[in-house]
């Protein structure tokens, strides 16, 4: 028989925070017998339709480890597992061949079934155009051993921009770096150093195959935004990680200070701070020839504020709260002394079996 509970429980949380709340469970639980495992199957070609021989064909978990993996045959077939069955699948499949460009397969569009194979039908890999550019500093000298991004984004529905493909090389000697095949769309190679702005490069890429060269990447000297975080009561906060349009990912010192970094004379930019026991901030930030404004999003008030020279947080505490109640038999509904008492998340396999998180 299975037990719930209501319970009685104080704890500090952040109202930004999604926060699930289990109930204890006590007794005996009947679990039935895990389903078995499936495959995933499927046949690589390219855009004349023939097959596409050794791709790799892979997915990865969140912490980008790698959950499973397989390489096409002769004939462009692979088959993936078996692995435990999942319906909407959360993690992405990815596709990548010699001389192709990367492809993938959007998580929540493909499920794996238990005890059966899936198969995803023809998967097209187009051949990849592959961009050299170099990478040059402040005096025009060339940068080695800079990381650059190489991100693709198209145009979804009409109106949203997904990012494609998002990966990483590094300048050589000379500064020069040389991209993974890419496939069409809008091409955004970003670089950044120490004390320098991030430096984009956009171009629409609408050829397949082949290489091009595009203009260098010129580096410039940043200007830092400065900034200080109080609480109501004008005490300095520590420890808050602040995220600057994915720009700089500072958390502020002891002082309550912190410095945005890569940034230029010009900047506009989304702006979100945070610490557990605080209520978090989420402001829209530029910087202009009359200063830094910014406009609070949970503002009645839709107008920017400023000018100012450094940016003047301020992140109210958040008081302690609980919730409490009776634990019951839930045939009976007699009290039921609770021996244990956990916060997490439940979350229910497809074979029945309740797995619990955190």
């Amino acid at each position: 028989m299975i037990r719930h509970a209501f319970f009685a429980i104080q704890f500090e949380f952040n109202l930004f925070l999604a926060v699930v709340l289990s109930l204890a469970i006590s007794g005996n639980v009947s679990r039935a017998q895990p389903l078995p495992k499936g495959t995933l199957s499927g046949t690589v070609v390219d855009s004349g339709g023939k097959p596409v021989t050794n791709a790799r064909v892979w997915a990865n978990t969140h912490e980008d480890k790698l959950l499973v993996e397989a390489r096409t045959n002769a004939d462009g077939t692979f088959r993936l597992g078996p692995v435990e069955p999942v319906y909407r699948h959360r993690f992405d499949l990815y596709f990548e061949a010699d001389g192709f460009a990367r492809h993938y397969i959007a998580h929540g569009t493909y499920s794996i079934f238990p005890g059966t194979n899936c198969d995803l039908g023809m998967i097209r890999m187009d051949r990849g155009r592959t961009y050299v550019a170099q990478v040059v500093d402040v005096d025009g000298k060339p940068r080695a051993g800079l990381s650059v991004k190489c991100d693709v984004f198209r145009h979804e529905l009409g109106h949203s921009v997904n990012r494609w493909i998002s990966q990483e090389v590094k300048t050589d000697a000379n500064g020069f770096f040389r991209s993974q095949p890419m496939p069409v769309g809008y091409l955004n190679f970003s670089c950044g150093a120490p004390e320098r702005q991030l430096a984009y490069h956009v171009l629409l890429s609408k050829l397949l195959g082949g290489d091009e060269t595009v203009a260098p990447i010129r580096l410039q000297k940043e200007m830092p935004i400065h900034g200080t975080v109080k609480d109501e009561n004008g005490k300095p906060v520590g420890g808050v990680k602040i995220n600057a349009g994915g720009v700089a990912s500072p958390i502020s010192d002891a002082a309550g200070k912190f410095t945005l970094r890569g940034f230029g004379p010009e900047a506009r930019f989304q702006m979100r701070a945070w610490k557990e026991g605080h209520e978090s901030i989420n402001w829209a930030v530029k910087r202009d020839k009359e200063g830094i404004h910014w406009l609070n999003g949970d503002a009645e008030k839709r107008e920017y504020r400023g000018p100012v020279n450094e940016l003047p947080l301020v992140m109210k505490s958040v008081p302690k709260a609980w919730i409490e109640g009776q634990a019951v038999d839930a045939v009976t509904g007699k009290p039921v002394r609770v021996e244990k008492l956990v916060l997490c998340q439940l979350v229910r396999k497809p074979d029945g079996e309740v797995e619990r998180r955190g």
